[in-house]
């Protein structure tokens, strides 16, 4: 499975939020798009050692 993050301009958008059925006051922070990717990436994206960031009680 991959996925993506997507913000900005479709946010904002009137279609969008009327889609959504939006409040005034509502707010769209983004969009999670999850799936299977059709291709391979072509690029890979190396996994950060977390032992200098986790500790477990």
């Amino acid at each position: 499975f991959n996925g993506i993050w997507r913000s900005g301009a479709l946010t904002e958008s009137a279609i969008v939020r009327e889609a959504f059925e939006c409040r005034p006051q509502d707010k769209i922070v983004g969009f999670l798009y999850l799936g299977t990717p059709q291709l391979k990436a072509s690029t890979t994206i190396s996994t950060p050692d977390p032992t200098p960031f986790v500790r477990y009680f």
